[in-house]
C-alpha cells in the first residue's frame, strides 16, 4: 500500500512494517531512545576515537569496543552512555525520543569497526587502523553535531531492499 502525504512516500509491507523513504524511521521497533543522550555519547565516542588516532593507544580502542558491545548487545548501560545521561540530568536537558532499531544497528556497526580496528592493531597494519578510525571518527561527528546518523542510513536501506526483494 503507497501513500503519498506531505512529500513523503510511505509504504507498508508484511515483511518490514511501515516504512519512510524519506524519512528518519524505517522500520519502526516501537521501543524509544533519548536522541540528545545519543548524540553526546557520540561526542563522546568521537573525542575516544580523536584520542586513539593520535597515540594509537589500542586500551583505548578496547574502551570503545567494550561500550559499543554493551550497547550492542543490550546488556545494560554503557560506561559513555552513563556519563552522557548524567550530563544531560545535571543540565536538565528534555528527552527526545526516536527508535531504538536504527540506533542498535547503528552501534554494532560500530562495534564491527572497533573489532576491525583491534585486530589490525594486533597485527600492525596501520591503513586499516586509519581507515576504521577516520570512519568511525566521521559517523560520531555527524552524529554528534548534525543529528545524522550513517548507521540508521544503513538500516532504512537494507530494510527497503528486503522488503523490495521480497515482494
Amino acid at each position: 500500500m503507497y501513500n503519498i502525504n506531505n512529500s513523503i512516500l510511505t509504504f507498508t509491507n508484511k515483511h518490514i512494517g511501515r516504512c519512510y523513504l524519506k524519512g528518519n524511521h524505517c522500520p519502526i521497533s516501537g521501543v524509544p531512545v533519548d536522541s540528545n543522550c545519543i548524540r553526546l555519547t557520540a561526542l563522546l565516542i568521537f573525542a575516544c576515537t580523536l584520542l586513539y588516532i593520535v597515540t594509537l593507544y589500542p586500551a583505548i580502542i578496547l574502551f570503545i569496543l567494550i561500550d559499543f558491545f554493551i550497547r550492542a548487545a543490550k546488556i545494560g548501560t554503557s560506561p559513555l552512555a552513563s556519563i552522557s545521561k548524567f550530563i544531560l540530568s545535571l543540565f536538565k536537558i528534555a528527552r527526545q525520543n526516536v527508535d531504538a532499531a536504527p540506533k542498535l544497528f547503528a552501534s554494532r556497526i560500530g562495534l564491527l569497526c572497533c573489532i576491525i580496528i583491534l585486530l589490525s592493531h594486533l597485527i600492525n597494519s596501520h591503513t586499516i587502523i586509519y581507515i576504521f578510525s577516520f570512519t568511525l571518527l566521521i559517523c560520531a561527528f555527524l552524529e554528534s553535531f548534525f543529528n545524522y546518523c550513517v548507521g540508521c542510513k544503513i538500516y532504512s536501506l537494507i530494510n527497503y531492499l528486503k522488503g523490495y526483494l521480497a515482494g
